[in-house]
């Protein structure tokens, strides 16, 4: 199986930013963080990627490590009809992310977040898939500054929050490292972006007739 079989998986994906994940994936990058990571769309395509130019030589798989940032409760207070079909399915959407992940015949580790002070304490494991089951702000804090390549952040789409990871992902990328988000249509996440990065690329995509775009940043760029 490879990066395109990841939308056969989830019927409810709103992944629909390869085109950015491409681009960051052919870029010598070590340390990717998703945050909001949902059922595994996009981190399972993101992950297939690395894999894929790991293997071509366009990045080092002992260098690169992809860790995926969720609460995996959805969104607080969101009544989207797929949340609610999994809620009565009773199915976990971490379990969800799992299998799907595993479909693709991707390793999932999960950290422990009360046993680890950092993330790099367990740098030596090398999987495909690193799961930090924690919100965005917790998750973040617990990379050192300046020592993430890119940041991407798909989490919740409220103003004040945008603006919290985003003044605090600035601290953790590298002098040369990358800020990305999704819904860059989103209202919120919009102004939450124009005031705290200022100018950001726009990168369309459209699947079945309909545009979205995310955006993205780069740090002394």
């Amino acid at each position: 199986m490879n990066h395109k079989d990841v939308f056969t998986l989830d019927v409810n994906s709103w992944m629909d930013f390869e085109n950015l994940y491409d681009h960051i994936a052919k870029q010598k990058s070590g340390l990717t963080v998703e945050v909001g990571s949902w059922q595994g769309s996009s981190a399972c395509y993101m992950a297939l990627k690395l894999k894929e130019y790991n293997k071509l030589g366009i990045n080092s798989p002992n260098l690169t490590k992809f860790y995926c940032i969720d609460t995996f409760s959805g969104i607080p207070n969101d009544t989207q009809p797929d949340q609610r079909v999994i809620a009565i399915d009773g199915i976990p959407i971490k379990e969800i992310f799992i299998k799907n992940a595993k479909t693709l015949g991707l390793s999932v580790f999960e950290h422990p977040l009360s046993r680890i002070r950092y993330i790099q304490d367990l740098a030596d494991i090398f999987t495909e898939i690193q799961i930090l089951h924690t919100d965005s702000i917790t998750g973040l804090n617990l990379f050192d500054d300046k020592s993430v390549d890119f940041i991407f952040l798909d989490g919740e789409h409220n103003y004040a929050t945008v603006v919290k990871e985003i003044e605090l992902a600035k601290l953790k990328i590298k002098d040369d490292g990358w800020i990305g988000g999704h819904d860059w249509t989103d209202g919120g996440v919009q102004a939450a972006v124009r005031n705290t990065l200022g100018n950001v690329e726009e990168w369309i995509s459209t699947r079945d007739n309909v545009t979205r775009a995310s955006w993205l940043w780069r740090q002394n760029g």
